[in-house]
């Protein structure tokens, strides 16, 4: 029913934007069809080149929120209290170069040298996936944490207002940047459905996208767009 209920939104927003109803095809995202992939590299391929040897772990990927940098260092530390007070082991990955990432990596130095967190200023794509598809659980603000971790069936504790109206299922659990929140999420990701999710695609994406512009009819169309002050069901 999500599944539906996304696309449909998607498609309210474009056809608001001037795009007519027959000119807007669902897909599914490129992305997973990478995940879907038997080319993704194996997972102890992944460890050897990474350095790391860990059996169980989760992820930590976290970036700053630009319109809310006064609570950043508040909320950086709060993340990294409780990332050490979970006693797990961690993949941590740096955050993008919006302002505030500074603030983010100034708090990093206090789990650089943890036998349990490994830290890394990036990951291939194709890498990271596998990293993910193995993790316990994926912990911060990314978008990888909506879109991938769902597919591969792993949990993830969306923090704070980043993801802010995107869609989400049942494996995405938000939290509050606060001790006892996050510290219920992770105790509540252990029990989430590990059902993986097919929301944003089933990995056939490139090749519906190559028929539809196959058809000469997708080329014959009016080009000129006009915007539309309604939802069109």
């Amino acid at each position: 029913h999500l599944h539906f209920v996304a696309n449909d939104t998607a498609k309210n927003r474009l056809s608001q934007l001037g795009e007519t109803i027959d000119s807007i095809h669902v897909i599914g995202s490129p992305d997973v069809d990478v995940m879907k992939s038997s080319n993704l590299p194996d997972f102890q391929e992944v460890k050897r080149y990474y350095d790391f040897d860990f059996f169980n772990y989760a992820i930590l990927l976290f970036h700053p929120v630009t319109t809310e940098l006064g609570a950043l260092r508040r909320h950086t530390r709060i993340l990294i209290d409780q990332v050490l007070a979970s006693r797990l082991n961690y993949i941590v990955i740096y955050p993008n170069n919006d302002h505030g990432t500074e603030i983010i990596l100034e708090e990093y130095t206090r789990i650089q040298n943890n036998p349990r967190i490994k830290i890394y200023p990036s990951m291939r794509f194709e890498y990271f996936l596998t990293t993910l598809k193995n993790a316990t659980f994926i912990l911060g603000n990314s978008s990888a944490g909506i879109r991938e971790a769902p597919h591969f069936g792993v949990p993830a504790i969306n923090l704070g207002t980043r993801q802010n109206n995107r869609v989400k299922c049942d494996l995405v659990l938000d939290a509050a940047i606060e001790k006892e929140a996050i510290a219920r999420a992770m105790i509540l990701s252990q029990e989430a459905p590990k059902q993986p999710s097919t929301l944003f695609g089933s990995g056939n994406s490139a090749e519906t996208f190559h028929e539809i512009v196959k058809a000469p009819s997708f080329w014959n169309r009016d080009k000129q767009k006009y915007f539309v002050d309604r939802i069109i069901k």
